[in-house]
């Protein structure tokens, strides 16, 4: 990066307004208008002390952040149809902005509702101060302001009438990449837009993780299989149609494990659930779609090589707890294979039965009595199972932290 790249992320990483999102949690992507940086820091602020920078890495790497890449880019999401009296919200999505303006421009005096001047990313108009009769047309534009400048104005007309407005149409779902992931893949948000018709009132979603969610926007989830979400905007007029849908591939490398039921040779009519993690402190991860008849294998990879000089004491662990629904007993197994759910390959100590929060202890570059002592460079699984089904959830919060000093 040359010098004037670093003072151009420099005023990026130093703006006070500027709102930098995990790239990290995007997994593999950021926004349209932003890509991944690196936060660094060189010398050269007041008294020469250090001033961040940003430096460029690889999408989804982990520790990155999504910074804009230039002035942001605004797109309006909302109706294009409204009936007099009934509430209507546009949202402006504008890519690293963090100030917005509206305007609003229409014959009729008065226009705009609480859009008019309106300084936040969303902006209400009831249409109240519309006639009852004929049509009004109301454009409304925003501009979005970012560390590197003011957007050109996005604009949506809108037609107010005594009309009760149509069915949502033209409808999409937003959020999902467009290439296939790894497992483990965080999924931040996905949001249903309609573009023609009137203003949804609700919201039907129907996939992974969905049940009760009626807003437009839901989210995030981890995805760990193949997953397509679908869904259909409603008002009093009607429901759009077809249903939108949005899908999530998940790539098999990486680790694509499938478990058989103890004692057969019958894979999980549930199907394993596979979680990626990382030798890390205090890394969080969930399993999205761990059914009552399936299997979850969670692993990781040691370093190389040992601690040098290695550590004297400490011991390292992962934490699980149930996510949702009542604790359930579980069986399973820390080892060095995967659906390995007897402990064949296991230290006694990680060997569980009939346990609702099983916690796997272990040590790395030496070793301490009663704790496994793991191998530098093997790949070692969690495997759980549910041997008395779940009712409700299966899903589980899984914490890893790796011994101090490694």
């Amino acid at each position: 990066m040359n010098h004037r790249s670093l003072i151009r992320c420099a005023a990026l990483a130093c703006s006070a307004a500027l709102s930098l999102a995990s790239a990290g949690a995007l997994a593999q992507s950021c926004p349209t208008g932003m890509a991944p940086f690196f936060v660094a820091a060189t010398t050269g602020g007041p008294n020469n002390s250090l001033l961040p920078v940003l430096a460029p890495a690889p999408a989804g790497a982990p520790g990155s952040v999504c910074a804009a890449t230039g002035a942001p880019i605004c797109t309006i999401n909302g109706p294009t149809t409204a009936q007099v009296n009934n509430l209507i919200t546009l949202t402006a999505t504008c890519t690293g902005a963090t100030q917005w303006a509206w305007t609003v421009s229409s014959s009729q005096q008065g226009a705009g509702g609480n859009c008019a001047g309106a300084l936040t990313a969303i902006c209400n108009d009831i249409g109240t101060e519309y006639p009852s009769t004929g049509t009004t047309l109301v454009a409304y534009s925003v501009t979005g302001t970012g560390p590197l400048g003011t957007s050109t104005p996005a604009t949506q007309t809108v037609a107010w009438s005594s009309t009760p407005p149509a069915a949502p149409g033209g409808c999409g779902i937003s959020g999902a990449p467009s290439g296939a992931q790894t497992a483990g893949y965080v999924l931040n948000s996905l949001t249903m837009n309609c573009t023609t018709g009137g203003a949804a009132t609700s919201y039907k979603w129907t996939g992974p993780g969905t049940s009760g969610l009626t807003s437009q926007t839901i989210g995030p989830f981890t995805v760990n299989t193949t997953s397509t979400w679908t869904a259909v905007a409603s008002n009093a007029t009607g429901s759009s149609a077809p249903p939108a849908s949005a899908t999530v591939t998940i790539s098999s490398g990486g680790g694509n494990y499938v478990c058989n039921m103890p004692g057969t040779n019958t894979p999980f009519p549930g199907g394993t659930v596979v979680v990626p993690m990382q030798w890390g402190a205090g890394g969080l991860y969930y399993s999205s779609g761990f059914a009552s008849n399936g299997a979850l294998v969670a692993y990781f990879d040691t370093p190389a090589t040992n601690p040098s000089p290695p550590p004297t004491s400490g011991k390292g662990s992962i934490t699980t707890v149930q996510d949702g629904g009542s604790p359930q007993l579980r069986d399973g197994s820390l080892s060095s294979s995967a659906c390995d759910f007897t402990g064949a390959n296991a230290a006694p100590v990680n060997i569980f039965n009939d346990n609702t929060g099983p916690v796997a202890y272990f040590t790395f570059g030496y070793a301490k009595n009663g704790y496994p002592q793991l191998q530098p460079g093997t790949r070692y699984f969690l495997n759980l199972w549910n041997p008395g089904g779940c009712a409700g959830s299966c899903d589980m919060r899984i914490t890893f932290q790796k011994p101090n000093g490694t």
